[in-house]
Formats: structure tokens, C-alpha cells, sequence
């Protein structure tokens, strides 16, 4: 099934991009039977970069040279393995890559399947960042479908070149929430920060939280009304950086890469997907870079053992001198 479906990719004008020398952004469509085509428009807008896709499995070698991985659960019956996150964590390892994990809303339609496998990843690479388990609604904005969640791309100012060009919103469809588990405790990010931690997309303030499938949420009560995350970016202490998005930029019923749906005739989320990969690799805006203890402990480490070395030599040379 993978060799056919990278022979109907190839055989796609529009997805003939893998060109030497650009930045290397991997997708892992976990259990996509046939092309999507938000995913072909995406590879075929996007010719700054080389594309690669995996359907079935991954492995170190097939991304180790990526500069962005992008993880799609397609099929919510196929979890990410143990082996399959272990190459995960390897490639990330190496510093200063881009991993960005999708997750979903807790919908008994099988959405929730999705839920554990992204906070697997999470935590595997030692993010803050977590899927709640609830759906994100904003009945202010899309009152007859709540679900239909028009999201506002307002980043923290670190990144705020995710917003370049967008005026109008970006469909999440069904979305999540996004949370994150810091300390011992679980935080909804909307009033509460966290250092390295940045938000990106918002529904508006008239936003609602909706429960389908147990566990309840940890993060937003059931009853919560106001702002909620869904989607942001986590600085790691090798300056990795790490985007959890409630909501995919292609599949998941209707992902993120569509200028107008319903009652939105005007959507943002080709550019803003673009901004995203773009900035991820390195072609668009800057990248902030870890802030905080880690790499304060790192630096005062490396001048500590060099003190104690040439305190080290000063005695030898002292005794050298007396004898």
C-alpha cells in the first residue's frame, strides 16, 4: 500500500516537489489509504520545501534529515507504535528540529482515538503541551454549528510572524482543546503562562467547552465559557521546538487548508498553514531560543568544570614548583 500510494503521489503535477537543497518537511499520514487533497494543495503551494510522506510506519532514517515533521493520526484504529515514537524522540533529539503533533476533540465518533497517541508524543519528547479530553466549540461565532470553530490566529508576540497576512479566521473543525500538564498540575493556558510556552490560535471569547466521551477534562471545566486554546508551540532546552494543534491542517473530516466553508466564505488557513512550515524551516521570520534554567544550569555547568580545572593545574604547577 505505501509504494502505491507514493506512485499516485508522484504521479500528481501538482505534488512534484521534492527538490535538493530545500528544507526537508516530512508528513506521517498515519493510515491514509488515498491522497488527500488538502494535503496535495499543501505540497503543491508550499515548492520552498522538499515534501516527504510516510502512510504506514517511520522510521530514524526516513526523517532524520527533516527539518519538520508534521504527525496526522488518519486513521484513528492505528496508534503511534513504541518504535515509531522512539524514532520520534531520536530525530528530535538531535536539536533544533520542528515536531508539530495534531490532536482532536473527545467526539464518540472516534475523534477522541486520537486524544492519548498526540499526548504520547507529547510527553515522549518531554513537552509541557497536552490535548485535553473535550471538544472546543465557539457558539458566539458559528451559533447554528458551534463545532464549526473559526479559530483566531493571535500569537504571543515571539511569533507573531505566524500571523503575517491573515485577516481572517482558520477552520478548526471539531477541535480539541489544548492544555498543558506543568508541574504536577494540569493548566489551560488562557489567564496562566508558562516559560517557553507560546499560544498561537484562539476560539473567541465566546467559546464553550463540550464533554462526548469519558475521561472528563483536566484542564477546562465542563462548564467553562470563554477563550480556549487551540493551537501552540513549546522552545525545548536544545531549541527544538515543539507546535501541538487541536485540530490537523489536512484530513480530520476538514482540515485547516480550506479558504471558506459554510458559513465562513473567507478563511485564512492556506496562508496561515504556510506560515507555519515556512517559519518551522527556517524560510520565514526567526525562531525564538530557550529561555530559562536549563540552559542557565548548562552554562554555569561548563564554567564551573572549567574553574575546577584550572584550579586543578594551579596546584599541580605548585607542586612541581616545591619539589
Amino acid at each position: 500500500m505505501a509504494l502505491f500510494l507514493a506512485l499516485l503521489l508522484a504521479s500528481s503535477p501538482a505534488l512534484l516537489v521534492g527538490a535538493q537543497g530545500k528544507p526537508l518537511v516530512v508528513v506521517f499520514a498515519k493510515g491514509m489509504m488515498k491522497p488527500d487533497a488538502s494535503l496535495n494543495w499543501m505540497m503543491g503551494n508550499i515548492t520552498q520545501v522538499e515534501w516527504k510522506v510516510y502512510t504506514e510506519t517511520i522510521k530514524f532514517d526516513d526523517i532524520k534529515n527533516a527539518a519538520l515533521l508534521i504527525l496526522v493520526q488518519v486513521d484513528t484504529s492505528q496508534n503511534y507504535t513504541k518504535d515509531e515514537i522512539s524514532a520520534i524522540k531520536q530525530w528530535f533529539d538531535q536539536g533544533g528540529k520542528v515536531l508539530w503533533v495534531t490532536g482532536d476533540s473527545d467526539y464518540k465518533g472516534g475523534d477522541y482515538l486520537r486524544i492519548a497517541p498526540a499526548n504520547s508524543v507529547l510527553e515522549a519528547v518531554g513537552s509541557v503541551l497536552r490535548n485535553d479530553h473535550c471538544e472546543a466549540t465557539d457558539p458566539k461565532l458559528a451559533p447554528a454549528k458551534p463545532y464549526h470553530v473559526a479559530a483566531i490566529i493571535s500569537p504571543d508576540p515571539p511569533l507573531s510572524v505566524l500571523a503575517d497576512g491573515i485577516s481572517n479566521y482558520v477552520l478548526f473543525h471539531g477541535p480539541g482543546a489544548v492544555a498543558a500538564y506543568y508541574n504536577g498540575k494540569w493548566m489551560n493556558l488562557v489567564n496562566e503562562t508558562i516559560p517557553n510556552v507560546y499560544r498561537i490560535a484562539w476560539t473567541s471569547d465566546g467559546g464553550a467547552i463540550a464533554e462526548f466521551t469519558p475521561p472528563l477534562p483536566q484542564a477546562y471545566p465542563v462548564n467553562y465559557r470563554g477563550k480556549i486554546l487551540e493551537m501552540a508551540a513549546e522552545v525545548m532546552p536544545n531549541n527544538g521546538i515543539v507546535i501541538f494543534s487541536a485540530e490537523a491542517p489536512f484530513d480530520h473530516y476538514k482540515g485547516m487548508w480550506i479558504s471558506s466553508y459554510e458559513e465562513f466564505p473567507k478563511l485564512d488557513g492556506p496562508k496561515f498553514v504556510t506560515n507555519v512550515v515556512l517559519w518551522a524551516v527556517g524560510l520565514k521570520g526567526t525562531k525564538p531560543t530557550y529561555q530559562g534554567g536549563g540552559a542557565n544550569i548548562a552554562l554555569w555547568t561548563s564554567i564551573i568544570v572549567v574553574i575546577i580545572i584550572v584550579i586543578a593545574l594551579a596546584v599541580l604547577l605548585m607542586r612541581r614548583k616545591k619539589s
